[in-house]
């Protein structure tokens, strides 16, 4: 059962939202600095009357719909124009009453296009749109709009089902015991900590004999930044390739994702799912763009979706990040989805608008306990009838869509890939001098020569090659021997590349091939490299500087990927 309520009251609401009362009024009913009833001053019913109409416009302006505004100067954020104002309170009892749910999505609509087509003229990967003939390909078969409805007024942070504002969310990412995550996970928990992102995260690791459980534990006692960041610890889930017999460990994401929710009383009302290989930019929050048009290089762009009544992720509501998924819609889905279920008739047109999708996932909590008993029946199933690297990631799909558990697809909660143009490189491509001259800690950020990286997407996922002149940066690679460590105190950390490495015209494969690459691909891939050399080091030197006896580790900048 979800935990009761902690007794938690609404969040202030977001900047420029319209939560801020004066606190002080001329004249009669004065407040003073501590905010109780002053004596009204001289000028009597005068004074009486302009506060009258000062108080007037004060609850105007401060019950005004609720809507997130960042600074004007933010890269691809709309003023919100919202309809609805909003309910400051949850309804009493469990944080997560059935009064008042919004089971149906209420007040979103969908964006069909006439003929079955996709509204934003078929997918940007694909290169589907749909047929008017009410095919497969063409039709939703979504119920179309009365699944979703229209009313839904009144409603807003601390209304049931919904979060109780921007940081009210758990964020949690699972891996093995190897020390091949050991360090992706050092480096994601110390990125979490620079970007400020100030909320729990919990590791979910699997497989651990019991002397690596010890040694994890013992390790991350001493070089934890909060006592907000957490390991949890389950069995090993990984299953093998029916056809070459190698290991498939990403069985363990939907199952250590499990036991988690049911084993741990969760307080907070939405969970981000997110990889090792993620670096934080900027925090997590539970709030999206209320923009309705997908632009390139915009803060949060929407696909399928429009966003209504303020821009949270809550109950009804689930989020990832688009990607180009397989067309599973095509497959022989008998042995995945049960009788009759959704997954079954869903049309490429709705796969690929609601759930095409990678992480991070952010769902409200109760969503995910509808979601994860399917993806972890389904991934199995899914893998034996394509057994690659994005199996269980499909699943997840399939999964959602049995349970018409639509997803706003977010173009830019990450960037991964330096060809696909819908990912938030704006900021990289555009507004950045040199993109490798950028500090990460935090007395470096008055020097950035970006303003701030809130005009960044929240992550890196450094899940690619990234090539520049005749340097790599590649998670599988960081590595000399299989048993490779670079959390030991001996292991140098990584050579920094040179400051103008954007300027290369060229990146080296293997065996001295060279590849001619365009300006916008180098100033790409130099990010990323310079980002995540960056974070990598930064994130070992906070690690030996806790593990390491004084004078011992090893912080000589040699190690070059190749």
């Amino acid at each position: 059962m979800p935990p009761a309520s902690r007794g938690r009251t609404a969040p202030p609401r977001p900047s420029g939202a319209g939560g801020f009362l004066p606190r002080f009024v001329a004249g009669a009913g004065r407040l003073n600095r501590r905010g109780e009833p002053g004596r009204a001053g001289s000028g009597g019913w005068g004074r009486l009357a302009l506060a009258g109409l000062v108080l007037v416009l004060v609850v105007a302006f401060a019950t005004r719909p609720l809507g997130r505004q960042p600074d004007a100067g933010s890269i691809g954020f709309t003023k919100p124009k919202l309809d609805h104002p909003t309910m400051p309170v949850r309804d009493g009892g469990s944080r997560f009453s059935q009064h008042g749910l919004l089971g149906n999505r209420n007040n979103i609509e969908t964006e069909t296009a006439s003929g079955g087509g996709s509204a934003d003229g078929g997918d940007a990967l694909s290169g589907e749109g749909g047929s008017a003939d009410g095919s497969k390909e063409g039709s939703d078969n979504d119920g179309a709009d009365d699944a979703w409805g229209s009313d839904g007024a009144g409603l807003g942070p601390g209304a049931p089902g919904f979060p109780l504002g921007e940081d009210d969310i758990h964020v949690v990412f699972s891996s093995d015991c190897t020390n091949y995550q050991a360090w992706q996970a050092v480096v994601l928990f110390h990125s979490a900590i620079l970007s400020g992102h100030t909320g729990p995260i919990t590791q979910l690791i699997s497989g651990c004999s019991d002397e690596e459980q010890a040694e994890a534990e013992s390790r991350h006692e001493v070089v934890r930044h909060s006592p907000k960041h957490k390991l949890f610890f389950t069995p090993g889930f990984v299953t093998k390739n029916p056809e070459t017999g190698e290991p498939y460990p990403y069985m363990n994401k939907p199952n250590a994702m499990q036991i988690w929710l049911d084993q741990t009383e969760v307080e907070e009302t939405i969970v981000a799912l997110i990889d090792p290989d993620f670096i934080f930019l900027k925090p997590l929050t539970t709030w999206l763009s209320p923009t309705e048009t997908v632009v390139k290089g915009d803060g949060l762009s929407l696909e399928g979706l429009k966003l209504e009544n303020g821009g949270w992720v809550r109950k009804g509501y689930p989020a990832g990040q688009r990607f180009g998924l397989p067309n599973w819609t095509h497959w022989d889905l008998s042995n995945i989805c049960p009788d009759d279920a959704l997954c079954a008739t869903t049309s490429t047109t709705a796969a690929k608008r609601y759930y095409d999708l990678i992480p991070p996932y952010l769902a409200h909590q109760d969503d995910w306990r509808r979601l994860l008993p399917e993806w972890v029946a389904q991934a199995p199933k899914v893998y034996e009838m394509y057994p690659s690297l994005l199996a269980e990631q499909t699943a997840y799909a399939t999964a959602a869509a049995t349970l018409d558990m639509k997803h706003y697809r977010i173009n830019n909660y990450a960037i991964e890939n330096e060809k696909v143009d819908y990912e938030l490189w704006d900021p990289v491509d555009h507004q950045m001098d040199n993109v490798c001259d950028i500090g990460i800690e935090p007395r470096d950020i008055k020097s950035r020569n970006v303003r701030s990286f809130d005009r960044l997407p929240n992550f890196i996922h450094y899940c690619h090659m990234y090539r520049v002149g005749q340097w790599l940066f590649n998670k599988r690679r960081y590595r000399k021997e299989s048993d490779y460590d670079q959390l030991q105190c001996d292991t140098p950390m990584l050579e920094t590349p040179p400051m103008n490495i954007q300027e290369s015209t060229y990146k080296m494969h293997p065996g001295a091939r060279y590849e001619s690459i365009t300006p916008r691909s180098a100033k790409r891939n130099a990010f990323v490299l310079c980002m995540a050399t960056r974070f990598v080091n930064s994130a070992l030197r906070h690690f030996k500087g806790r593990m390491c006896a004084e004078g011992f580790p090893n912080l000589d900048y040699t190690v070059r990927i190749a």
